[in-house]
This record gives structure tokens, sequence and C-alpha cells, in this order.
């Protein structure tokens, strides 16, 4: 995590105004959340290295359908299969962001489906969240997180965005990286060579490639409404 959630506390140094902005909660509340998260750092100094892991995920939003997918790869389990998920966002989801945009002020997208493609970089988000909600062993490690959304992988380094509709997602992961202790590197891949792209369209990609790596199909978890009200602005 970078300082970015800190930025609106720093702002405020320098003014004179009382008023809670909207950056200023958001940034409160990821403090609330995050800070008693935080424990001594561990560094083992006798213990070997442990491989990272590789992790692609990415979504899918268009007037046809929506979808988020991701996979992961375990290089230090030469026995343990590639495990992958694909899967529609629940409705009260997409309706939650709808209603973060309509009440921006921009537009309300549940009115107009050609408008659908703005969920795309908070969709990222959610789906790097879901990596781990569905995944849970996947804790005390080390890995390298290949993104295709270039908004999406900003978030993810800074762990913050001043947009509402990426910034309650970057939370909500950026908490679930804490409480994992995962060490994450975030990388930026492009569309052509992430495979995630393969489960993130299911319903009409050919998902032969992943039945070659004998990867594993694993349920996709997403978040509960309480969860997600956990971080609503």
């Amino acid at each position: 995590m970078g300082q970015a959630p800190s930025q609106p506390l720093v702002q405020r140094e320098h003014e004179t105004s009382s008023e809670i902005t909207p950056s200023l909660r958001k940034s409160l509340q990821f403090f609330i959340k995050f800070l008693p998260l935080v424990t001594p750092r561990e560094v083992k100094l006798r213990q070997p290295l442990r491989k990272p892991l590789l992790i692609y995920n990415d979504a899918s939003a268009s007037s046809h359908a929506i979808g988020i997918g991701f996979v992961v790869i375990d290089p230090e389990d030469a026995s343990a299969p590639p495990r992958y998920a694909g899967a529609y966002p629940p409705t009260w989801i997409i309706r939650e962001l709808n209603g973060i945009y309509a009440r921006e002020g921009r537009f309300d997208p549940s009115a107009d489906p050609e408008k659908s493609h703005y969920l795309i970089c908070p969709l990222e988000m959610l789906a790097c969240a879901c990596v781990y909600l569905s995944c849970p062993d996947l804790k005390d490690r080390e890995a390298v997180h290949f993104i295709d959304n270039t908004s999406a992988a900003t978030c993810a380094v800074y762990g913050y965005s001043s947009r509402p509709a990426m910034a309650l997602p970057t939370h909500m992961y950026q908490t679930i990286l804490f409480r994992h202790r995962t060490r994450v590197w975030h990388e930026w891949v492009k569309s052509e060579a992430n495979i995630a792209d393969l489960p993130s369209r299911f319903w009409d990609k050919d998902l032969a490639p992943l039945r070659r790596l004998k990867a594993v199909e694993v349920p996709m978890q997403f978040p509960s409404l309480q969860q997600w009200k956990e971080f609503e602005i």
C-alpha cells in the first residue's frame, strides 16, 4: 500500500475548513478498517524462499453480459493444478455500482446498457478481492498479480482511489490482503497475454487452454452485502 490514502489528510493540514468531504471520509474510513489489521512484520532469516504465486484476473462488461474471472498458479507445488473461476457478478453488486455512479451525478448505467463498460474498472478491482475470497488458503505468501486494466492496476498499487466506485472495491481488496498477510507485486499485462480473459467470458470463450493446463475450477466467492456495506461511503 502506498501513501495515497493519507492524501486527503495531508491536504486538510493546509486548509481552514472543518467540513468532512467525501475524499476525507473515504480516507478516514480506510484507516479505521486498516489499522486494527496491522501486525508486527516478521522476517524469517532461516526460512527458505518460496516461489511467488502467479495470479491473473479480468472482467468483462457489455450490453450483453458482465463477468469476472481469475486464474491462480502456484509454481512452488508442481502437483497442485492451477485454479480458475468465472462467474456473473450478483445483480445486487451491479445495482450498487450503478447507484454509486448515479450519486456521483455522472450517469446511471442501469438506464443505458450501452454504458455498462464503465463498470469494467470497479469490476476489475472486485475480481482482485474475489481471488482471495474464493481461495482462502492463499495466506502468508508472496504473489505476482497480473491485471490488464491500467486504472485497476494503479488502484491496486496505491491502495486508493478518489472515485467512490473504485474506492470501495480497492479498500476491500487491500483489507483482505492485510488479513491474509499476502505480499503482492502488481503488474500490468496485455489483455492478449491475460489468461484470465477466458474465465471472465466463460459464456463464449473456449476454455481448452485451461483444460490443457489441467486447471481445476473453483466456486467464485463474492463479498456479502454486509461486507460491501462496511466499505460503502
